[in-house]
C-alpha cells in the first residue's frame, strides 16, 4: 500500500464495517479527517539506551529477588540523571527473571553505576546468589 494513492480497500476494518467493499481508501488509510493523525504523537525519535539482562537465581528465591528488584534495586536507580525507565519481567520460571533498564544515553547508564548506593544494591547480588546470564545493550530507535 502507497500512502497518497487510492487503493482498493479489502477486508479492512473502517468504522465498525468488517469486509470487501468498493470504497476508496484515501491518504488518511480511511481514518478520515479527525482521526488521520491518530498515531501521530506516540512515536518517539530522541536517541534511546536500554539494557536487558538475564538473570538466574536460586528457584527458592524467586520472591525475595522479585521484590529486591522492584523495590530496592528501582528505588536507587530512577533517582539518577537520564533514568528513563526500568521494568522486572517474570516468564513464570522459577529462578529466573529478565530486566531492562532505559536511559537517555549510555553514559547516563554508566554513571548510576557509580554511586556508593548503587554498588551497595549489587552487592545483593551475591547475597541472593544473582546471576547475569546474559546482558545485551541497545540503541532504542522506536517507542512509545
Amino acid at each position: 500500500m502507497v500512502v497518497g494513492q487510492d487503493v482498493l480497500k479489502a477486508q479492512l476494518f473502517d468504522g465498525g464495517r468488517v469486509g470487501p467493499d468498493d470504497d476508496r481508501v484515501g491518504p488518511d488509510l480511511g481514518l478520515r479527517k479527525n482521526h488521520s493523525n491518530l498515531h501521530e504523537h506516540n512515536v518517539t525519535v530522541s536517541p534511546m539506551y536500554a539494557a536487558i539482562l538475564h538473570l538466574t537465581f536460586p528457584p527458592t528465591k524467586h520472591e525475595e529477588v522479585a521484590k529486591f528488584l522492584s523495590e530496592e534495586m528501582l528505588s536507587v536507580i530512577r533517582v539518577n540523571e537520564g533514568f528513563i525507565d526500568f521494568r522486572v519481567l517474570d516468564a513464570g520460571t522459577p529462578g529466573e527473571l529478565v530486566i531492562m533498564d532505559t536511559w537517555r544515553s549510555r553514559e547516563d547508564s554508566a554513571a548510576a553505576i557509580q554511586g556508593e548506593e548503587a554498588v551497595d544494591v549489587h552487592a545483593r547480588y551475591v547475597a541472593l546468589e544473582i546471576v547475569v546470564a546474559s546482558a545485551t545493550r541497545y540503541s532504542v530507535i522506536a517507542s512509545t
